[in-house]
């Protein structure tokens, strides 16, 4: 009796073991599957960002360019302007002076 007490014993002791052991893993995989889906969702919510900054650094390089050019434009367009301004009065006053003479 003394010895089935015993090997009773000893095979509860083991099953105890065998089941922390188990707990033991299934913790372990599941902070490990934790783990791995909170690294993911860092990596994905970084990737939005970058994304997010590179599309709004590209957006002000645009509309920077675009003010860039129709700055130039407009300066362009004022000196021709001035230009034909001047070149038109030159030639009024050219022609008041020959038509005095």
């Amino acid at each position: 009796r003394q010895r089935h007490e015993t090997e009773t014993r000893d095979r509860d002791t083991r099953q105890r073991q065998r089941q922390k052991h188990e707990t033991k893993i299934r913790d372990r995989d599941t902070r490990q599957r934790h783990e791995a889906e909170t690294r993911e969702q860092r990596h994905e919510t970084e990737t939005r960002d970058r994304d997010r900054d590179r599309n709004t650094r590209q957006r002000y390089q645009t509309e920077t360019r675009d003010k860039d050019t129709r700055q130039r434009h407009e300066n362009r367009d004022t000196r021709q302007r001035h230009e034909t301004e001047t070149r038109d009065r030159d030639t009024r006053q050219s022609h008041e002076t020959e038509t005095r003479d």
